[in-house]
């Protein structure tokens, strides 16, 4: 019932129910002991289970929380779905995805260098998750430059535009300093690009990337971007 409201966007009443769920936690196992599906598991590989079950909750808890703003609370619930996660083997747990959540969080509270490593963590474990590498882009340009962010959302439209991002254009002096950064996060946009060329929040990144390098084609990008659905500011 919680992902049932997650999925319409209503996050406070799926945080309710996702505690509840973790009131109840000791029930999960006696569950997945009874599933006919688990008939032969070994102990081991029913605490594994057990273990990805509550790992995925509290990831969820941390997505609604992240959506609502909490992210201090939002934080908390992902080290805790990491740490359960931490010794499971034999698994497809979709880690890259809690990696690329708490490095957003960490940008979001302006702990770049600590976001860009779990970005990092996030494209070692699946090397064409496109996500990852436009937000370590947008870190990277924002060790450099202040990011002011219009808007956030984890779900609704967050799969074609997790944040609204305005940077403040270097000046000519501050962007020779930081110029290899910045060339840094095009590379990564350009990388997002040639793995998925659908994905509109990679050129909607890489045309302000190439607006602050003054690359005369950086409209291309930002039109591309609003063809897939984004929303693109007027200024």
């Amino acid at each position: 019932k919680g992902n049932a409201y997650f999925a319409l966007n209503e996050c406070e009443k799926a945080i309710e129910l996702y505690n509840v769920s973790l009131k109840y936690k000791e029930s999960i196992l006696t569950e997945i002991k009874i599933n006919p599906r688990f008939l032969e598991a070994s102990n081991e590989q029913l605490t594994a289970y057990y273990k990805a079950s509550l790992a995925s909750i509290y990831f969820t808890l941390s997505e609604c929380k992240t959506n609502l703003g909490y992210f201090d609370e939002a934080l908390a619930d992902i080290n805790t779905a990491l740490e359960l996660t931490s010794d499971i083997k034999n698994l497809d747990l979709n880690k890259e995805t809690y990696y690329n959540l708490r490095g957003y969080i960490y940008a979001m509270n302006g702990k770049y260098e600590q976001a860009i490593s779990d970005f990092n963590k996030s494209i070692q474990i699946n090397k064409n998750f496109t996500l990852a590498y436009v937000n370590r882009a947008i870190a990277k340009v924002s060790l450099v430059e202040k990011v002011k962010c219009s808007s956030y959302s984890i779900r609704g439209n967050f799969n074609n535009q997790p944040m609204s991002v305005n940077w403040i254009l270097p000046t000519k002096s501050s962007l020779k300093k930081s110029e290899s950064n910045i060339l840094s996060a095009l590379s990564d946009c350009n990388t997002a690009i040639e793995i998925d060329d659908k994905f509109g929040f990679s050129y909607y990144i890489r045309g302000q990337i190439k607006q602050m390098l003054m690359h005369g084609d950086y409209c291309m990008d930002l039109l591309t971007a609003r063809e897939f659905g984004l929303i693109v500011e007027a200024e």
